[in-house]
């Protein structure tokens, strides 16, 4: 298999590793308890109104965990979004294992995202190099 073939293979699945993982989370987040509590009503209602965001989005504990600051090691800014350690438990405190086990799958699609990148830039480097050889502009 010549290295260009091997190239879109590695981007070829990486791709389907991304798509996956993303499918993956969507999954676990619509098993969080809050998520089934929101979903509850079509619209939110006044029981409800309180999980959803603005924009629609509902407030499941991976969310929560993403709004969540602590104190900053540093005067300015005073406060921090939490890192990821910290998000893993904040989850863990949670108890819900749903959003627990989306953001494992959201540190997986990390990674998976960083070899559709290094698969994409192998693509390019070798299409560039063949437009030099070709002698085009």
């Amino acid at each position: 298999m010549t290295s260009a073939i091997k190239a879109v293979v590695r981007y070829e699945l990486a791709a389907r590793a991304v798509r996956e993982l993303t499918w993956r989370i969507g999954n676990a987040l619509r098993a969080c308890d809050i998520s089934g509590l929101a979903n509850e009503s079509e619209h939110p209602g006044q029981d409800t109104a309180a999980l959803w965001t603005d924009d629609g989005k509902i407030k499941t504990h991976l969310w929560q965990a993403f709004k969540e600051t602590t104190d900053s090691d540093y005067p300015y800014p005073p406060s921090r979004k939490l890192d990821d350690g910290e998000i893993s438990d904040y989850l863990a405190e949670q108890g819900c294992p749903h959003c627990a086990e989306a953001w494992r799958l959201v540190l997986e699609r990390k990674a998976a995202r960083s070899a559709f990148g290094v698969a994409k830039r192998a693509i390019r480097a070798i299409a560039r190099a063949e437009i030099s050889r070709q002698g085009a502009p």
